[in-house]
């Protein structure tokens, strides 16, 4: 018989998982990330924080629908945009997974940009990015277009 400790069986009743192998997604910038139908220029204003990050490793996933959603990824803040965040963090995150739209998960080890929403207990990422040079620019520039504090 398998024992069965607390804290798996805590995670079995939360529907919480671990992540696997098989969530590692596929390199191709055509695919979709988190908050995908969010405009950029609509959330710029709404973030609280805004930054240039490395995924340095995954968390646990909640299973909700019509999706997912990820907590306790931990991210390495390398450009801060907007807002007052510094270090390593843990954010939380949902990806969409319906029939209108499919987000892939992001990849650890891969750099993006992240808007983000400070409550107070937890970083919720709202939007992501590639954080390619293109992008980088774009969303600078828009920043700069928009009275907020940086």
């Amino acid at each position: 018989m398998t024992r069965i400790t607390w804290p798996l069986f805590m995670c079995m009743a939360l529907g919480v998982q671990t992540l696997k192998s098989q969530d590692i997604v596929p390199q191709n910038e055509s695919l979709k990330l988190s908050g995908s139908g969010l405009k950029s220029e609509d959330i710029i204003l709404k973030s609280d924080a805004i930054f240039i990050g490395q995924i340095i490793a995954k968390g646990a996933v909640l299973m909700l629908e019509p999706g997912k959603s990820y907590r306790f990824y931990t991210v390495k803040v390398a450009t801060l945009l907007k807002g007052t965040l510094a270090g390593e963090i843990q954010v939380s995150l949902d990806v969409r997974n319906d029939s209108r739209v499919v987000e892939v998960i992001p990849r650890v080890g891969e750099n993006y940009i992240f808007f983000a929403i400070l409550k107070a207990s937890e970083i919720i990422v709202v939007k992501l990015l590639p954080a390619t040079d293109a992008n980088i620019a774009k969303i600078k520039a828009l920043i700069a277009d928009y009275p907020v504090s940086k």
